[in-house]
Formats: structure tokens, C-alpha cells, sequence
């Protein structure tokens, strides 16, 4: 059974989830509904938007100098808990140090999807057929290749390990 109420501003009878909600309101619910409290509201701020543009500038302003003394004051306990960080995540530091490289060079990482991923774990490694447990940039980042779907293949370990930053000819050639 659905239940109305009146607003008190349009005076048309509404369904209850026409209004917000409200603690101090008669049934928990603002005396205006949503449509005329959403137009009150554009009209306040359209009357009061440069004070609002101040007001915000200002925020932006002291957060920036209050997060600058905070610095100050905590910067060796900041660099403590950077420098433990690193040290319990060493395979992020390295992969986000990855990225930038690569970033410098390309100039842009590529995303790879995880159904990419999996597409590549599944299949053979391109190498010697042994399944695949490594995935190996057929052209390495180091030689000019890209970090995107269309340079990566599956290895096995030992292929991917002992081909390295070597070219395929390069590497065939060296067994």
C-alpha cells in the first residue's frame, strides 16, 4: 500500500519516495520533495557561487598549507614508513619501477586484460611446446619492444630465463 504526502513548497500530493529523508522530519522525511529542494538548491548556490568559489579556493588553500606542515613536522616517520613499505612490498616496487621504464621509453604502457593473461598462460610455451609458466616479450622492452598483447607470448621458465634480452635469432642461434 503506498502511502502520500504533500509537499509543502509545490503543494502536490506525492508518493513517499518523492521526498529525502530527513531524522527530524514528520515520518522521517523532509517536508519538501526532492524535485523542489533539487531546484531550491540550484537556485541558492546560482545566487551564492562566487562566495562558494572562495569558500572552496580557501579549503584547497589551507589543506595544501596544513599538509606542508604536517610534512615538516613528520617527514622523518613519513620516510620510515615510505622505506618500510618498500621493503614489505618489493614485487610492487618493482613492477611500478618496471612500468616507468617502459613509460620512458614507449611512452606508454599498454593495459593487458587478466582473460589476455590467462589466454597466454594456457597455451604451449612458443619456444619448446612445455606449458607455459612465464609470460616473455618476443621483442624485449630493452631492445624497443612494447609491453602490450601483441609482444607477448608464453615460455616455459627455463626458455624465458635463458633467452633473456636476447632477439629469438639471437637466442636460437646461441643454444
Amino acid at each position: 500500500m503506498t502511502q502520500y504526502k504533500t509537499c509543502t513548497k509545490c503543494s502536490q500530493t506525492q508518493a513517499l519516495d518523492a521526498f529525502s529523508k530527513n531524522k527530524l522530519g514528520k515520518n522521517g522525511l523532509r517536508s519538501a520533495c526532492k524535485n523542489c529542494n533539487n531546484l531550491a538548491y540550484k537556485a541558492w548556490s546560482q545566487s551564492n557561487l562566487q562566495s562558494l568559489k572562495d569558500c572552496r579556493a580557501l579549503r584547497r588553500k589551507e589543506a595544501r598549507i596544513y599538509g606542508r606542515k604536517y610534512y615538516e613536522i613528520n617527514s622523518v616517520s613519513i620516510k620510515a614508513g615510505q622505506k618500510k613499505w618498500r621493503q614489505n612490498n618489493l614485487e610492487v616496487v618493482a613492477l611500478r619501477a618496471h612500468k616507468r621504464r617502459v613509460s620512458e621509453r614507449l611512452g606508454g604502457v599498454y593495459i593487458i586484460y587478466k582473460q589476455e593473461l590467462k589466454k597466454i598462460y594456457s597455451s604451449p610455451c612458443a619456444y619448446c611446446a612445455a606449458p607455459s609458466e612465464h609470460i616473455d616479450h618476443i621483442v624485449p622492452i630493452s631492445r624497443g619492444g612494447t609491453h602490450s598483447i601483441g609482444n607477448l607470448t608464453g615460455a616455459c621458465a627455463s626458455c624465458n630465463l635463458s633467452k633473456g634480452a636476447k632477439f629469438i635469432t639471437e637466442w636460437k642461434k646461441g643454444k
